[in-house]
């Protein structure tokens, strides 16, 4: 039986390199005695860039993602995933706030942060794709202030023709001041702004030492368009709704929209999207009433053009059946952008909780009393519905379809942003594995050409985990012939960690029995 197995695993080792010999590439292992943890930094033309981290002379650094040694390294990677080039990045001084990587599609940049004497000096570092130095320690602006790297942000166009820094500067007594830096691809300021007004309030922070541009298909809640405006949805400062705002990029004036929320939720999440074409955003926001479980999603269309906006709905629902509002397992969620069309929520179960002994508490009851008023209105299923077993089932309705999931379900909710468009929900039901403290499992998500890639580990008759990958439309319904086969089975691809790096591209850092290396899958 184990021959049998193994001769069918080799078949399919062997269709899958056949089938998508273009699809999923594998590096060669990266890790020896002296690395501490690899990233995938981005794609320079047709190159790929991977920060490695030594073990030795390490020192600590607020904000840092990992630890990290003075000078750190990048290691070069063709488009066959062959190393070619290793490269020493600026080295790292006390003086250093953050830093910023930019693969682009002619060069690779390197942006830093500098403090010095109440000012903040921008510092670019420009590479080939293929690593030869072409400039370093360039300062491109100067602010006449410091602020600590937690208040800046840096995005960058659909077109990569622009890029804008960010930096929400802290005033004692008075409210924040915004300052707008705005770059062309070459790093030439095309415009300098501050903005003043109480209801500005900073979105999100960018809290790692080492970051990268808000790209178009980012998820995130500020966006930069291709003609330098900017979008960006924040707190409200003077109630408890948040706030549309469309910055003009060559002047100081901007509008701002209220997206009203339920007075009784509280925000869990937000999304935005930019469609440069029809010069059109789209914001959502997803929050949650007294229970985790029952959930309420804004949706606001805003036109750039007639700066109003031109369609809002409101969404309620239950993430479970049958009016329950307690999870019974540990669970992670994530909102992000269908770009064009709409927005959706993943929900992914991992272990059980532990069952109460106490007979009269039943942590898991429906509501009763007065908390049937928090379910009002809110789209629920009565009855378990039908599952397919380790596949994809699609619903009509915007509710959840079991009461009690397994480990490893992965819950889809689609709002759409249009009155043509209409909700769905859907389950994939596949066997996975994580660690027992953790709910977190090996899920990664890309819309991408009218697609909704879903990437995960499964398992090849029980036993050996394998990556795969169910395609859907925007309308929920499954796409055969377009799924991506991975081949090397042994490689656990560690989709927690996979990181988007162009339009359709994703970069997954894999394990083999201790050795590790990086895979790109194209979609």
């Amino acid at each position: 039986m184990q021959l049998i197995r193994g001769y069918i695993a080799a078949l399919l080792a062997i269709s899958a390199n056949q089938l998508a010999a273009q699809q999923v590439l594998y590096s060669s292992y990266l890790n020896d005695r002296n690395t501490d943890r690899f990233e995938i930094t981005g794609k320079s033309g047709d190159y790929y860039w991977v920060q490695k981290n030594k073990k030795k002379n390490q020192v600590e650094l607020p904000a840092m993602p990992w630890r990290s040694d003075k000078q750190p390294s990048f290691e070069i990677y063709d488009a066959h995933l062959n190393e070619i080039a290793t490269v020493e990045a600026a080295e790292i001084t006390d003086s250093t706030v953050k830093e910023y990587y930019i693969p682009g599609e002619k060069n690779f940049d390197h942006l830093i942060l500098l403090d010095g004497q109440n000012k903040t000096y921008l510092s670019v570092d420009r590479y080939t794709p293929d690593g030869e130095v072409i400039a370093t320690n360039k300062i491109i602006d100067t602010l006449n202030f410091s602020e600590k790297g937690n208040s800046f942000i840096l995005l960058r166009s659909q077109d990569r023709s622009k890029i804008l820094l960010l930096c929400f500067q802290t005033i004692s007594d008075a409210p924040l001041l915004l300052h707008g830096i705005l770059f062309n691809e070459n790093w030439g300021v095309l415009s300098t702004r501050k903005y003043v007004h109480p209801y500005i309030t900073q979105p999100f922070v960018q809290y790692e030492f080492f970051n990268y541009p808000v790209e178009h298909f980012s998820t995130s809640s500020i966006k930069l368009s291709n003609n330098g405006d900017w979008m960006m949805v924040a707190p409200s400062g003077r109630n408890h709704n948040f706030s549309l705002f469309h910055f003009n990029g060559h002047d100081t004036t901007f509008v701002y929209k209220d997206i009203k929320l339920p007075a009784s939720s509280s925000v869990e999440d937000v999304a935005l999207c930019i469609d440069n074409e029809r010069l059109e955003a789209m914001a959502g926001i997803i929050s949650k009433f007294r229970y985790s479980t029952l959930k309420n999603v804004e949706v606001a269309k805003y036109s750039m053009e007639s700066k109003k906006i031109s369609f809002d709905s409101s969404y309620r629902f239950n993430t479970l059946n049958g009016g329950k509002v307690k999870n019974e397992n540990l669970y992670e969620e994530s909102f992000v952008a269908v770009p064009g069309a709409g927005f959706m929520l993943l929900k992914e179960y991992g272990k059980d909780y532990p069952k109460t002994t106490n007979k009269e508490e039943d942590s898991y009851d429906m509501a009763t009393g007065k908390e049937i008023l928090f379910t009002n209105g809110i789209a629920n299923n009565e009855a378990e519905a039908q599952v397919n077993n380790d596949d994809y089932t699609r619903y009509n309705t915007l509710a959840g379809p079991k009461g009690y999931y397994k480990r490893g379900d992965l819950s889809v909710f689609y709002f759409p942003g249009s009155k043509d468009d209409s909700c769905w929900s859907g389950i994939i039901n596949k066997e996975q594995t994580t660690e027992l403290n953790s709910s977190y499992l090996s899920y990664a998500v890309a819309p991408s050409s009218g697609r909704l890639f879903f990437m995960y580990n499964s398992f090849l008759w029980k036993e050996n985990q394998y990556g795969s990958a169910t395609v859907l439309d925007h309308n929920g319904e499954e796409v055969r012939g377009e799924e991506i086969v991975f081949s090397k089975i042994k490689n656990n691809l560690q989709f927690q960690r996979a990181r988007q790096i162009s339009d359709h591209e994703m970069a997954v850092p894999y394990s083999n029995y201790g050795r590790n290396g990086f895979a790109i899958i194209k979609f």
